[in-house]
C-alpha cells in the first residue's frame, strides 16, 4: 500500500511538473528505516576521526569488551558505555515528521487546540544551552553505542588518506528529510594486531 501511493504521488509529480527535489523528498520517506543507520555511522566516523581522543576512547572501550570472543555480537552490546554527540550534532532527521493532535490537549503548560499540527525542530533541541551542558562539544556519555559501530571499531583501526589533515575533513550538510553529508567520508582501515591475536587463538584447536 505505501509503495503503490509512493508511485501514485511520483506520477502526479511529474503531471504537475514537480522538481526532481520534490520526489526525492518522497522517497526519502520511503527509505528512512534503511538510510538512518547508514547515515548516523557515518556522522560518528566523522565527529571520531575529527577527535582522536573518543575514538580511541571508543576502540579500547569495544575491544576490551570482545576481546576474548574474537568478534563482536549483540551478547555485549549492553556492556558498552554511551556515545554523545553524534545524533544532536547532526540530527539524521532535522524536523520530525509532523503530528497533529486529535483533541484539546496540554503538553507542558502549552495549550494544543485540537487539529493542531506540530513539527518538532530536533536539530534546534539538539543545540539548546537549557538542555544540554556546553551544548558545542562533542564528548563521551549519551547516545548507545550501536552494534555496526562495534564491528567497525572491534577489528579495525581508522585514518585519514594520505596527505589529508582533520581540517581537511568537510562537515557540511545537505538539508533534507535526512541530514547527509555534502561529501561521503573517505578513511582508510588497517587491521588492529590485536584483534588478529584475538582470532587466530579463536582459530587454534
Amino acid at each position: 500500500m505505501i509503495l503503490g501511493n509512493i508511485v501514485n504521488v511520483h506520477k502526479e509529480s511529474r503531471e504537475k511538473g514537480r522538481s526532481k527535489d520534490e520526489d526525492k523528498e518522497i522517497l526519502d520517506i520511503f527509505y528512512a528505516e534503511s538510510e538512518t543507520s547508514a547515515v548516523v555511522v557515518e556522522w560518528v566516523l566523522s565527529k571520531m576521526i575529527k577527535n582522536l581522543r573518543v575514538m580511541r576512547k571508543a576502540q579500547a572501550e569495544v575491544r576490551q569488551v570482545f576481546q576474548g570472543k574474537g568478534n563482536v555480537d549483540k551478547t555485549g552490546i549492553h556492556q558498552l558505555k554511551y556515545i554523545k554527540g553524534t545524533l544532536r550534532f547532526h540530527p539524521v532527521v532535522p524536523l520530525l515528521l509532523p503530528r497533529e493532535s486529535r483533541k484539546n490537549c496540554v503538553v507542558n503548560g502549552f495549550e494544543i487546540p485540537s487539529k493542531t499540527r506540530v513539527i518538532v525542530n530536533a536539530w534546534a533541541i539538539g543545540k539548546d544551552p537549557n538542555h544540554w551542558v556546553e551544548p558545542e562539544s562533542f564528548n563521551l556519555k549519551g547516545i548507545l553505542f550501536a552494534l555496526p559501530l562495534a564491528q567497525l571499531f572491534f577489528p579495525f583501526d581508522w585514518k585519514l588518506p594520505r596527505g589529508m589533515k582533520q581540517e581537511d575533513i568537510d562537515m557540511n550538510e545537505v538539508f533534507g528529510v535526512f541530514m547527509r553529508r555534502t561529501n561521503d567520508l573517505v578513511l582508510v582501515p588497517s587491521l588492529c594486531r590485536a584483534s588478529i591475536i584475538v582470532a587466530l587463538r579463536q582459530e587454534q584447536p
